[in-house]
């Protein structure tokens, strides 16, 4: 089964992607979002024959929904709508801080932003999204 997984955020959405039988994720890229972004993810999961959507969660750090939350499930229901694919809701905390960890290394960035040296981290994010699925999974 092919899995793509989605970092949601208001200005960009990153992708990963995996399959269930290796159960190993890849990074694929970050989409700018705007009106045509239900458009554009179905044409990737239509190129990528894509069996089931997992998009992340961003739960507060005690659990409870917060602005990001509900944005977020704003955004699943539109998917819905528009893509006659499985989707899935998975818990993505410290999954943007982890992804920077990656990119920056121990050293603490400056900014929360979503860019380290000039390298968006939405994608790693969503990767290690797909990470946490398939460990849920097992």
């Amino acid at each position: 089964m092919r899995i793509l997984a989605i970092d949601y955020g208001e200005k960009r959405i990153g992708l990963a992607m995996g399959d269930s039988a290796n159960k190993i994720a890849f990074p694929r890229g970050i989409l700018q979002n705007s009106p045509r972004i239900f458009e554009e993810i179905k044409d990737f999961c239509r190129k990528e024959s894509i069996d089931k959507i997992v998009v992340g969660l961003p739960l507060s750090l005690s659990g409870q929904d917060s602005a990001q939350t509900k944005a977020t499930r704003s955004f699943i229901e539109s998917l819905g709508q528009n893509i006659n694919i499985p989707i899935v809701e998975l818990d993505e905390r410290l999954t943007s801080v982890e992804a920077r960890k990656i990119v920056h290394g121990d050293k603490k960035p400056r900014t929360r932003a979503s860019t380290v040296r000039g390298r968006d981290i939405d994608d790693i994010a969503a990767s290690l999204l797909l990470g946490q699925y398939f460990q849920v999974k097992k």
